[in-house]
């Protein structure tokens, strides 16, 4: 049992950019395959509240980074999309601006359908099949809860029913997911985490990683690790003993729950699923069946726990092996119910934060008036003292002085009020040095008195690196 949270990015909007995109279900229907809005074969409707205003915010701040860019609020620049980026963003966005037409009484209607393998899935514009950055989005905040590593809890306990055994990598995938994903990736010269959870759940389900593509029509078919990894990761990955042996693992497994499927089920009984156009059993397809079956039961008695702990208003979505909730209840009566169920099994939990909104460019154009007025006031005040000319080598010399009394190493505790006045006109004059086309006095103030006493007193200090001051205030 974890818990974790995730928050929405702040976002910005780019004056440019216009208004969130004002879509109808006449354009949503020339965007999208026929039927995404209504159809006929369902088994029903499921009804989701939307957040609309982190909704909102999410699709302008898509739109301003599809204009200039992601917004770094540390160095206040934009950097460019790359190709994949921009891809993704422009997909996203017209996902999440239908998912905003449609919802126009707060709540997205969607499709539904029961699978012949078990699942629930939605149809057309939904929240189960879109990028998790637009669910998150137009659920705000919320709660999930997750099955962790579902489908390898399900093997490893049907296993341990039919042959008890070690099985000691899927245990040890099963005891720590994160760093055996990131074993995985490491050894495929990747820190990409998702690709290495996408390996592992194809090798879960038959994928052969030796496959080789096949011909098919004018083509050629890749298998499905060929979809997703390169050829160098796929021979990083058959190299290393560690993950093949985890392999070999993976495959007696399905052939130990395979064989016990086709002992127990009599062939009349085969689901029609799971057969090919021959009429002959597809063992990744049998393995398919029977998680996605177990899945589905464990997920509905999860739902009617969550039922009977509050307001079924507060199921806010199913998305296979999880829940979203509109607001938390407590885990660990889900764990408990989960464990005597397969003692393998574990839930996350959660937090994710809405979207919210700021015009990143107003506040940016806020700050450079503050700046101005700042330089403004600066020049004022300026106009109002005696001025200096200053030279290189004399703006070196104070540069070394203010950085002493920046670094505490200044002694101006014995020094009067015309002296501190004097140091800090020099400051402000020293300063002003960055704004070199005000800078124009003539009048030379170096010659007063008061000046000549300052001067001897910062002569005779010692620098902050122990050196001495012996070329004077200003050095030659």
């Amino acid at each position: 049992m974890t818990e974790k949270n995730t928050m929405g990015k702040l976002n910005f909007d780019l004056a440019s950019a216009g208004e969130v995109a004002h879509w109808t279900r006449e354009m949503i229907e020339a965007n999208f395959p026929v039927g995404t809005i209504e159809s006929g074969d369902i088994d029903g409707y499921w009804y989701t509240v939307i957040d609309t205003s982190s909704l909102t915010a999410y699709i302008k701040s898509t739109e301003a980074a599809l204009k200039a860019g992601n917004y770094d609020t540390k160095t206040e620049e934009f950097t460019p999309l790359n190709q994949h980026q921009r891809a993704t963003y422009q997909e996203n966005l017209k996902i999440a601006s239908a998912i905003a037409v449609l919802a126009e009484d707060g709540k997205l209607r969607q499709a539904v359908k029961q699978s012949p393998f078990g699942r629930l899935y939605f149809k057309g514009i939904n929240l189960q099949n879109c990028h998790t950055t637009v669910r998150h989005a137009a659920l705000g905040d919320c709660h999930s809860y997750d099955l962790v590593s579902a489908s390898q809890a399900w093997r490893m306990h049907e296993c341990q029913k039919i042959q008890p055994d070690s099985y000691p990598y899927t245990l040890e995938l099963l005891t720590n997911r994160n760093l055996f994903r990131r074993r995985v990736a490491h050894i495929m010269g990747s820190h990409n985490m998702d690709l290495a959870k996408q390996v592992l759940t194809a090798i879960g389900f038959g994928a052969d990683i030796t496959d080789s593509p096949w011909p098919s029509g004018d083509s050629y078919k890749l298998p499905a690790l060929r979809e997703i990894l390169t050829d160098e990761q796929l021979t990083r990955l058959t190299l290393s003993p560690w993950f093949m042996s985890f392999v070999a693992e993976q495959q007696k497994m399905n052939d130990i729950i395979y064989k016990n499927f086709r002992e127990v089920f009599s062939k009349d009984d085969y689901p029609a699923a799971i057969l090919d156009k021959g009429q002959k059993i597809v063992k990744n397809k049998a393995l398919a069946w029977l998680y996605q079956n177990a899945e589905s039961t464990i997920l509905a008695t999860l739902v009617d726990y969550i039922k009977q702990h509050c307001d079924e208003d507060n199921i806010l979505l199913i998305v296979h092996d999880a829940v979203y909730l509109r607001m938390s209840i407590d885990v660990s009566g889900m764990q408990g119910l989960l464990l005597q169920l397969n003692p393998y099994l574990k839930i996350e939990h959660t937090k994710h934060t809405g979207y919210t909104y700021q015009d990143i460019f107003g506040i940016l154009d806020h700050k450079q008036r503050i700046r101005d007025e700042h330089v403004d006031a600066l020049r004022y005040q300026l106009s109002k003292m005696e001025k200096a000319g200053w030279n290189d080598a004399e703006y070196k010399s104070s540069h070394k002085l203010f950085a002493m009394d920046r670094d505490g190493m200044l002694d101006k505790t014995l020094w009067n009020e015309q002296e501190q006045a004097e140091y800090q006109r020099l400051h402000d004059l020293y300063y002003m040095t960055w704004f070199k086309d005000i800078i124009m006095g003539k009048k030379n103030w170096r010659a007063t008195e008061d000046y000549q006493r300052f001067m001897s007193k910062a002569s005779n200090t010692e620098f902050s690196d122990g050196s001495e001051n012996t070329d004077g205030f200003y050095g030659g």
